[in-house]
């Protein structure tokens, strides 16, 4: 058998030594050592594994758990962190602060990634394992809040759907983990809050409902100083729906006065041809403070019946209020000497009545209205259905 010369066997002896001593070094670490220098060569995979040998061989080394439990943390495995956690604190209690700072690590990477639910769960993680961080992680969500609510306070949206409504979950998790922030900061929100109620009340009234009264009042005080009718009655109910024990009648009972104005006067402008728009926007206005029930009901479509009749005061230039309909297939026939005025019709359609023939023989059921554009008249229509006459009258009264 050939022998190698013993010198072959000193050189690399003395190579071993000069030119790798981070190998030499790195069989005389232990598996936790070991361990931590695959993750800075990011061989996270060989990190686990050596990790979870030396538990399995040595499950009362609570830095293998609390080292496997970062490597966990990071690769968002939230569940097995925990567990390896709780066994390293469970094996050794310093390591509480160590676990605590892992979970503020994480916290605040998931916060900046708006991860809030899971940042959240880590943030009173880490104050479980060291309550002296209460306060300065209730800072942090009073933080949050601040700049959740900046930005909705901008968003054009509905409260409960914006960031101000997650700026609420966070100032309350705020007070929960430091009540002491409550009363300054809900007096703080209340004086900004005047400057734009809508938004900032109803954050206020959630995190301290013993400020309903202030808001409410605050309300009625806009509504009783301000001139403008549509800001007066805006205020009047957002104070009503902020505390309706106190203010819910006072609202109910001017805006039904409000609306039956509105509605009065939208009755009289839409009985002129040139004044329909106007009619709209008051007959809109009457809507918003009595409702379409209301509205609908007196400008309900008037039926006529077969032998019924219809009396109508129209002056020159006015027209009918309300649409008018008969139900069913009729023949006319005009019983007068003269007539002179327009139907219009639902659909755009007009027809000038002068005489007897100008008059439509079948309506069909469509809605018309009836005007005097030149002078008025008293007119007489007969009806005839299934060969049988019925009259229906429609007096138009002269000026």
């Amino acid at each position: 058998m050939k022998k190698h010369p013993l010198w072959i066997f000193i050189i690399a002896l003395v190579l071993f030594f000069l030119i790798a001593p981070s190998a030499q070094a790195f069989l005389f670490k232990d598996n936790v050592e070991k361990a931590r220098d695959y993750i800075k060569a990011n061989m996270v995979d060989n990190a686990v594994d050596l990790l979870k040998k030396e538990i399995e061989e040595k499950p009362t080394n609570a830095e293998a758990h609390f080292e496997l439990g970062s490597i966990y943390l990071e690769q968002g495995l939230y569940s097995q962190a925990e567990q390896r956690f709780k066994g390293a604190v469970g094996l050794d209690a310093k390591f509480k602060t160590r676990v605590a700072q892992k979970y503020m690590q994480s916290a605040a990477a998931l916060m900046d990634k708006e991860n809030y639910r899971d940042s959240i769960r880590y943030f009173e993680m880490a104050a479980s394992q060291q309550p002296s961080l209460k306060a300065e992680i209730a800072e942090l969500f009073k933080q949050k809040a601040e700049e959740l609510l900046k930005e909705g306070i901008t968003q054009n949206t509905d409260y409960s759907t914006s960031e101000t409504k997650k700026a609420e979950n966070f100032y309350k998790l705020a007070f929960k983990l430091n009540p002491a922030l409550r009363a300054p900061t809900v007096a703080q929100l209340f004086v900004q809050g005047k400057s734009n109620p809508k938004k900032y009340f109803p954050l206020v009234i959630s995190l301290e409902p013993r400020q309903r009264t202030a808001c409410a009042d605050y309300l009625m005080d806009l509504s009783n100083k301000s001139k403008d009718e549509a800001i007066k009655m805006s205020h009047m109910k957002a104070a009503a729906t902020t505390d309706p024990n106190r203010y819910g009648d006072k609202y109910r009972v001017n805006a039904n006065a409000l609306g039956r104005r509105y509605l009065a006067l939208a009755w009289e402008n839409a009985s002129w041809i040139d004044k329909q728009g106007i009619a709209k926007k008051y007959e809109k206005l009457a809507r918003k403070y009595l409702g379409d029930e209301a509205v609908n009901r007196k400008f309900a479509v008037d039926v006529h019946r077969i032998g019924s009749s219809r009396g109508f005061k129209v002056k020159k230039g006015q027209i009918t209020a309300t649409w008018h309909q008969i139900p069913m297939e009729t023949a006319w026939e005009v019983g007068m000497n003269y007539s002179n005025f327009n139907i219009y019709f639902e659909n755009g359609d007009i027809i000038e009545v002068r005489k007897t023939s100008d008059f439509p023989k079948k309506m069909e059921g469509k809605k018309f209205k009836i005007s005097a554009p030149f002078r008025l008249i008293c007119v007489k229509f007969k009806v005839f259905k299934y060969s049988k006459q019925k009259e229906l009258e429609l007096t138009k009264l002269n000026d």
